[in-house]
């Protein structure tokens, strides 16, 4: 006789929603299905816009200038390419020669858009290349209960997830957890573990550091200094978890979320 180890699974919770950011910097997309490959959901974080002047990529959680990126959108294209979405109703192609000049306008400085050296579409190969800011986590992970959490710690009456703009947010109302689960942010017990969401399986590696992107006013929620300084005081500035990608596959809404816990030994007969 032979044995198995054979992971038990916990229910915590459905993906409640699903976000793509295909432009860096500026508004997503939510989203009813992703596909997962190993750099994370396929076309989010592809391109992003730059200083003409000077080539350096956008900074909105450092230079105020570039604060108006999050009254832009970018989406996705059937075909695979974004489009910008202004606030007065304008959608452009990153292909589009009038782009740089209504980015220009948009922000009060010249902007244009380039792409990430991953980024190997042949229809873009005529956009310059930039350097991306920092190397971004395939998948990035918030709870509702984090939410409800924080929102007690910085006493709002409730904290909007757009704020940290994660690629999946988990609805875990009604999972049952442990008191010391229950009283922190709940991602974090989940640390160097593993989760399956969906058809996926991803490893939990390390908290989510927050910046000053989580105060930023953006369409329909003013600007909030005091969500990154209650970060800061009570949780080293971290909100929420990024994840690698173990097994491939499709994400949808309404998915189970579970996380892999303690091992049992399953006799096998050879």
């Amino acid at each position: 006789m032979a044995s198995e180890r054979c992971p038990t699974m916990k229910n915590i919770g459905h993906i409640a929603e699903l976000w793509r950011y295909p432009i860096s910097s500026l508004g997503g997309e939510k989203c009813d299905r992703v596909y997962i490959e190993a750099r994370g959901i396929v076309g989010d974080r592809g391109f992003g816009i730059y200083d003409l002047s000077t080539g350096h990529v956008a900074a909105p959680e450092k230079e105020t200038r570039w604060r108006p990126a999050l009254f832009l959108q970018s989406t996705l294209d059937t075909d695979g390419l974004p489009r910008i979405h202004f606030p007065d109703g304008t959608t452009l192609s990153i292909l589009d020669d009038m782009l740089s000049l209504r980015l220009s306008d948009h922000f009060g400085f010249h902007v244009g858009i380039g792409r990430y050296q991953h980024t190997d579409l042949p229809e873009v190969a005529s956009l310059p290349i930039i350097s991306n800011r920092y190397d971004p986590s395939p998948l990035h992970l918030v709870t509702t209960h984090s939410l409800r959490r924080l929102a007690q710690l910085a006493s709002v009456d409730e904290m909007n997830h757009r704020r940290f703009r994660p690629s999946v947010l988990i609805d875990t109302d009604g999972a049952a957890f442990s008191v010391y689960e229950e009283q922190g942010f709940l991602e974090e017990a989940w640390l160097e573990r593993t989760l399956h969401i969906g058809q996926i399986k991803v490893g939990v590696s390390e908290r989510a550091k927050r910046c000053g992107m989580t105060f930023i006013a953006q369409p329909s929620l003013n600007e909030q200094p005091e969500i990154l300084r209650t970060l800061v005081r009570q949780n080293s500035r971290n909100f929420g978890v990024y994840c690698n990608i173990q097994q491939l596959g499709t994400l949808a809404l309404r998915d189970k979320v579970h996380l892999e816990t303690d091992v049992m030994q399953r006799a096998m007969s050879r």
